[in-house]
C-alpha cells in the first residue's frame, strides 16, 4: 500500500460517479479540497481509499478485503473515519462492526421552476442585506470551522466556492455556503444563528446560493443526516426532486491518547 500526498486526476477512473456522497468525493479527486489518499500502487493504482478533512471516507470500485483492511487501519492511526457505503450494491468485502452508524440523506436534481424556489427568491428583503463572504468576513463566519474542515483553508474555499451572509443592521442571521465543487456540481449548505432560527432565513439565503450556482452553470446538491428535519424541509421546500438514503459507518481513531 502506498500513500499519496494529494489526489490525482487518474484516480477518478477508479470510482463510481453515482456513488452516494459523490459531491463530497469528486472535489477531493479534482484537487479542490484536501484528501488523505491510500492506493495499492502509486505508479498504476487500481485500488484507492480517500478521506476528507472531516473524516468522510470513500473506497474505490473493486477494492479487495486485504487492501481495505490495511488502508482503513492506516488511516485510523491518525483520526477516525466515516466510511460511505452504497446500500444498493453488494460488496466483495466484510466490514467490522462500526462504532457508530449514521443514516444520511442526499438530494439531487434541483427543479429551478419549483414554486418554493421561485417564490423564495423573489421575496422582498425588507431591511435584510445579502453580502458575499470575503477573506476578512470569513474569519467571523458562523460556519468557519466546518468549512475549514472540508476545504483546509479559507483561501481554498473562496477559490472554488463562495458564501453569502444574510444580515440585518450588521448582524448575521444566516449564512449559505457552497464549499465543494466537483463534476460541475456544488454541494451547498446553510447555518442560522441560534437565536434567529425558525424565521425562514435559512431558506431565503439558500435560495440565493442556488441562484448563483445555477447562473454559473453549476448543478447543486444537498445532504444531511436523516434526523435533521429542518435541513430536510429546506431541501424539499426549495425544489430538490431526487433523494436517497445511505449509511455512513463510523470507526474511531486507534491513535493512543497522550
Amino acid at each position: 500500500m502506498d500513500t499519496l500526498q494529494q489526489s490525482r486526476p487518474d484516480l477518478s477512473e477508479l470510482f463510481d460517479p453515482d456513488t452516494p456522497g459523490a459531491t463530497m468525493l469528486f472535489p477531493m479527486l479534482e484537487g479542490h479540497c484536501p484528501a488523505e489518499v491510500r492506493v495499492d500502487d502509486a505508479t498504476s493504482p487500481t485500488q484507492c481509499l480517500l478521506r476528507n478533512g472531516i473524516g468522510v471516507t470513500f473506497a474505490s470500485c473493486g477494492v479487495t478485503q486485504g487492501f481495505l483492511d490495511q488502508a482503513m487501519a492506516d488511516l485510523r492511526k491518525t483520526k477516525g473515519i466515516g466510511l460511505i457505503c452504497d446500500p444498493e450494491k453488494s460488496r466483495a468485502w466484510t466490514l467490522p462492526p462500526p462504532d457508530l452508524e449514521v443514516e444520511r440523506l442526499e438530494f439531487r436534481r434541483f427543479d429551478h421552476r419549483s414554486p418554493g424556489y421561485r417564490n423564495t427568491l423573489s421575496t422582498p428583503l425588507d431591511g435584510l442585506e445579502l453580502r458575499d463572504v470575503d477573506p476578512s468576513s470569513f474569519e467571523r463566519c458562523l460556519w468557519k470551522d466546518a468549512v475549514l474542515g472540508f476545504c483546509g483553508s479559507g483561501e481554498t474555499f473562496l477559490r472554488y466556492g463562495f458564501g453569502i451572509v444574510l444580515s440585518r443592521d450588521g448582524e448575521s442571521l444566516a449564512e449559505g455556503y457552497a464549499p465543494l465543487l466537483g463534476r460541475q456540481t456544488m454541494e451547498i449548505g446553510v447555518m442560522t444563528a441560534e437565536k434567529h432560527r425558525g424565521n425562514g432565513y435559512a431558506t431565503l439565503v439558500t435560495a440565493h446560493v442556488i441562484d448563483r450556482c445555477l447562473r454559473q452553470g453549476l448543478s447543486v446538491a444537498w445532504s444531511c443526516e436523516t434526523d435533521n428535519p429542518a435541513s430536510v424541509a429546506i431541501a424539499r421546500r426549495l425544489g430538490f426532486t431526487s433523494e436517497r438514503t445511505y449509511p455512513m459507518l463510523g470507526y474511531r481513531s486507534t491513535k493512543a491518547k497522550a
